[in-house]
């Protein structure tokens, strides 16, 4: 069992969040020696083999130092420790050994939120039992250490989550766009593109990835299978020629959303019968994540109508000599506002 491998080894969590909580409830009974760093002090009471410090830099490298495994929390950068990569565990590098059903998980630099939305709401309404968790609100340790009737989960995952993981390779992987983003994290553009290929970059030939066709550069020589979500049949047309055994999704001229494989053309449904609650791209995203999970797509329109989305964010607080102004405070690239603007 995998959890065997932390029984009386001395164990740092490094951040303690709802993530470094879920890693604290996990291990607790597997050592004597569990010690807490955070940025923030806290009021928890804690068992005596449980030590609970304030970040410094001098704790950070007592830490590392004193700790044979470091269970790392999103967002905490070990840039400048790479040396001690080795001890380095992600929830990602976990949750596998703790879950054996199935998994879909969801990247990009905008839209994971409502593609996770959508997937857990539409796979539910065709009786599949899904859990939406992760970036979401819901951590996954957490989620796993509570038996439940759950059938898949899905999980949408930053590139904080997916930076530092070692061996993680869902089901379904969904890597919707790139545009530069948390640069203050990431050293570079390449660097946090790498970060959001660990979505995929350990999959396997049973395995499903689902990927927008701008992001071709990024996956070389892919023994998944591959659904290409393409802008065009054009575009489609083209990536055929190189990628003869995928699957590659466009919406035609006529507004049918098409798949082309292996010279073979399918038309399941049309755009004008689905809500218009999403763009064009994500019912692409949504049906190649249908057909990947062999269900019909043709029925997706009688599965939508209950269907709803997070609120937006984008809020508009003034209008000034026939100008309105709009406050997207929570976006972190252009492309999101833009996108959100789109639908005002």
């Amino acid at each position: 069992m995998f959890l065997q491998k932390f029984k009386n080894k001395k164990i740092g969590i490094w951040g303690f969040g709802k993530v470094g909580t879920s890693y604290l409830s996990l291990l607790q009974n597997y050592t004597s020696s569990i010690t807490i760093l955070d940025k923030k002090n806290t009021q928890q009471i804690f068992s005596e083999h449980i030590t609970f410090r304030i970040q410094t830099p001098e704790e950070i490298i007592s830490l590392f130092t004193a700790n044979d495994y470091i269970c790392i929390s999103p967002g905490i950068n070990i840039s400048a420790y790479e040396m001690y990569a080795e001890k380095c565990i992600t929830e990602l590098d976990i949750f596998p050994h703790l879950w054996n059903k199935g998994t879909i998980a969801i990247t990009g630099s905008l839209g994971k939120t409502t593609i996770t939305s959508l997937s857990a709401q539409i796979l539910h309404n065709y009786h599949i039992q899904t859990q939406a968790i992760g970036n979401i609100g819901y951590p996954m340790l957490e989620f796993a250490q509570h038996p439940n009737d759950t059938q898949t989960v899905i999980l949408e995952l930053s590139s904080f989550q997916l930076s530092h993981t070692k061996n993680f390779a869902p089901d379904i992987a969904i890597w919707t766009n790139l545009y530069e983003n948390h640069l203050d994290y990431h050293r570079s553009f390449d660097e946090y593109a790498q970060a959001k290929k660990n979505i995929c970059a350990q999959q396997t030939a049973s395995q499903t990835l689902i990927i927008n066709c701008n992001l071709e550069k990024y996956i070389q020589s892919p023994i998944q299978k591959v659904h290409w979500i393409c802008n065009s049949e054009k575009e489609a047309l083209n990536f055929s020629n190189t990628y003869p055994a995928s699957f590659l999704w466009y919406v035609d001229e006529q507004k049918n959303i098409t798949l082309l494989h292996k010279t073979k053309t399918t038309s399941f449904l049309n755009l004008r019968d689905l809500s218009n609650i999403t763009f064009p791209e994500n019912w692409l995203i949504m049906c190649a994540l249908l057909f990947a999970k062999n269900v019909d797509i043709s029925s997706l329109p009688h599965h939508i109508s209950n269907i709803t989305l997070p609120e937006h964010r984008l809020n508009m607080i003034a209008s000034i000599k026939n100008k309105i102004f709009y406050n997207d405070s929570k976006s972190t690239v252009w492309q999101a506002t833009h996108k959100a603007l789109q639908t005002v």
